[in-house]
This record gives structure tokens, C-alpha cells and sequence, in this order.
């Protein structure tokens, strides 16, 4: 015959007992839960009692369970310490609401300051009524030590970036950037916000943008150091050209990116240019030289040979031109010789080559 328990009925010390021990059991399986979390949590009631500690909690403190059940943060913490830990917990107890703290924290023990991310929540009985807090801190002091780490050799790198008489640059291998140091990003004349995570195309004028496109594309696809001569056309509209290093960096055996680094060679590329027209240029006239004159003939008449064509060759004489050196001097004599050029330069097609032969 089974037993019938009224709701104003009190329960029989066999079901009473079977309770306690699910409850027990209960408790121990959170216990071993909570144990096992590699994180700081523990509950405090009202006056900031510690009810609840787990593990790491007690070997932190150095204590066993039972000895932290009942103490305060003014037992485990430096003065100052316990104070703001106080502090932040009366808040989330006085608002009712959860509160996610940063924590700089020293024990009484160690004043090795340690830093914690703590998530504190109010704490609530059966019948709603708030009776304390709970919380679970992380120590992120490691953590932070590496994230100023890293901050500080980030901020050195940018310095030195920024400071190199190079442009450095980023792309991903949809050609988008992934970053510029401020003196490609004063060459192009915008931002580096503006630049990073748009492409050649939407940065660069679409001539320039292709070439550039051609050469980031071989980078990729032959997944090779790549070295070349660019021109690009600066925010100050001159053409610029560059020596540039492009450098394919890898996740496994698939590029993710490439590095460039290209140098300004303008001056070098106008020196050189100029040394090409002095080597192939009449100094006097400005017209080609005899030597260039010779190669270029030389290869227009093959080019005629091959394809049958016509190919038309005007020799011009000056007459008496040494008794114009001879009765006014060799300066009216070049002062000649130039103004005779400039005639023909003006009258000649762009398809036409001229040249001082004498």
C-alpha cells in the first residue's frame, strides 16, 4: 500500500533521507563539474562571504574549501585589493545586474599583481530574492603581457615601415591590399584606410592598375620571389618608376599573400634614358647619330626585304658648307647646320627617322 503525502503533510524520514542524498549527490556531481572548470569561480552572499570556492580558487588562496567558506576577500587579498573586489561586487548586488570586470589584483601573500577578467552575476533564492553573487574569473595577466608585447613590436615595426626610403605594401590574392606604409599611401595621395582592403583597380588609374595586376598575378601563380621594373603615376601626376621586390609569403603550400617592396628609381631611370639618347643622339642638332643612324637603317631594310616594302632613303648635302666655315667661322657654320635640323624635324612624319650622318 502505497503512502500518500498531502502538501501540508511532513515527509517520512525514509523519503526525507532518499532527498538529502540526491541532493548530496547532487551537489558533489556540480562540485567535480565546477572543479574541473579551469577557470576562478566561486559564490559570496551578501556580506561578501565566500559560500562556494572551486579548486583553482582554493589552491589559489592556498586553503581548503572549508577554510574559505565563511571568510572575505579581506582574508585572502592586499588591503587595496579586497577594497575594490568589494567595491565591484556591492555593485552588481545593489543593481541586480551582471557585470564583466578587468581586475587588478594583488594577494596578501604574493604582491605580484595579477590580472583577471571576471564575470560577476547577482545571485538569486527560490523565491527570487537576491542573497549574494556569484562570479567566474580568468587570469589574463599572461595574456596581456603578450598583447603589450605584441603592441610594442608592432609599434617598432610600423616605426621602421614608415621610415624606410621604400614603399612597402601588402596584397591578399584577389589583388586587394592588405596594407601600405604611410609613404605609399602619400603616393597614391589617400589614406591608408582608404586603400587597404580595395584593389589595384580601385586604387590606381586602370593603365597602371593593369600593369601592376599583371605583375601581382605571376607572384601568385608561380608562388616565386618576383623582381622588376614598374612606373606608376604619383598624386603629384608625374610618372615615377620603381625597382620592386615581390615577395609571395605562404600557409602551407598556398600563398595567402605576397610583400612587395619597390624603390623609387626615377632619377636613375631619367639618368639612364638620357645617357641612352646621348649614346644615340647628335649633340649639335639633336637628330640621330650616325651610329644609331647605321643600326636602325640596317634593320628597316631587312624588315622591307621580308615583307616586300617599299623603303625610301634621302641623303641631303649642304653646298659650299666649308666655305661657310672658312669665311664665317665654325659657330655660324653649327648655328647653320642646327636651323637646317629643326626644318626638317618639322616637317618630318613621326614614322620618319633623321639622322646626321656627316
Amino acid at each position: 500500500m502505497t503512502e500518500r503525502i498531502g502538501s501540508g503533510a511532513a515527509a517520512s524520514p525514509a523519503v526525507e533521507s532518499e532527498r538529502v542524498a540526491k541532493l548530496e549527490a547532487e551537489v558533489r556531481k556540480l562540485h567535480t563539474v565546477l572543479d574541473g572548470v579551469e577557470a576562478y569561480v566561486y559564490m559570496k552572499d551578501r556580506e561578501g562571504r565566500y559560500t562556494f570556492a572551486n579548486r583553482k580558487v582554493c589552491e589559489f588562496f592556498g586553503r581548503s574549501l572549508d577554510d574559505v567558506v565563511g571568510r572575505t576577500d579581506r582574508d585572502f587579498w592586499a588591503p587595496e585589493t579586497a577594497a575594490k573586489i568589494a567595491e565591484a561586487d556591492a555593485m552588481v548586488i545593489a543593481t541586480g545586474e551582471a557585470a564583466a570586470i578587468e581586475e587588478l589584483n594583488c594577494s596578501a601573500s604574493d604582491a605580484t599583481p595579477r590580472i583577471f577578467l571576471s564575470q560577476k552575476s547577482p545571485l538569486r533564492d527560490a523565491a527570487g530574492q537576491l542573497v549574494g553573487m556569484c562570479g567566474i574569473s580568468t587570469d589574463i595577466t599572461e595574456r596581456k603581457q603578450q598583447l603589450r608585447a605584441l603592441e610594442s613590436t608592432t609599434a617598432l615595426l610600423q616605426t621602421v615601415l614608415n621610415n624606410l626610403d621604400a614603399f612597402v605594401y601588402m596584397k591578399d590574392p584577389e589583388l586587394r591590399f592588405l596594407y601600405v606604409n604611410d609613404k605609399t599611401a602619400a603616393l597614391f595621395g589617400q589614406p591608408i584606410e582608404a586603400i587597404v582592403g580595395r584593389t589595384n583597380h580601385e586604387v590606381l588609374p586602370r593603365e597602371i592598375a593593369d600593369h601592376f595586376s599583371a605583375t601581382d598575378r605571376k607572384v601568385f601563380a608561380e608562388g616565386q620571389k618576383q623582381v622588376m621594373e614598374e612606373m606608376s603615376v604619383g598624386a603629384d601626376g608625374r610618372t615615377h618608376y620603381y625597382w620592386s621586390h615581390k615577395i609571395p609569403l605562404f600557409r602551407g603550400e598556398q600563398a595567402y599573400a605576397y610583400l612587395g617592396f619597390s624603390t623609387d628609381i626615377t632619377e636613375l631611370h631619367e639618368t639612364r634614358e638620357e645617357l641612352r639618347r646621348l649614346a644615340m643622339t647628335d649633340a649639335l642638332t639633336g637628330l640621330y647619330n650616325r651610329r644609331y643612324f647605321m643600326e636602325a637603317a640596317e634593320r628597316e631594310f631587312r624588315e622591307a626585304q621580308r615583307y616586300r616594302e617599299a623603303l625610301s632613303l634621302i641623303s641631303i648635302d649642304i653646298d659650299h658648307f666649308k666655305w661657310v666655315n672658312d669665311a664665317h667661322g665654325h659657330p655660324v657654320g653649327d648655328e647653320i647646320l642646327t636651323r637646317i635640323a629643326h626644318l626638317l624635324a618639322e616637317h618630318a612624319r613621326k614614322s620618319d627617322l633623321l639622322a646626321r650622318i656627316g
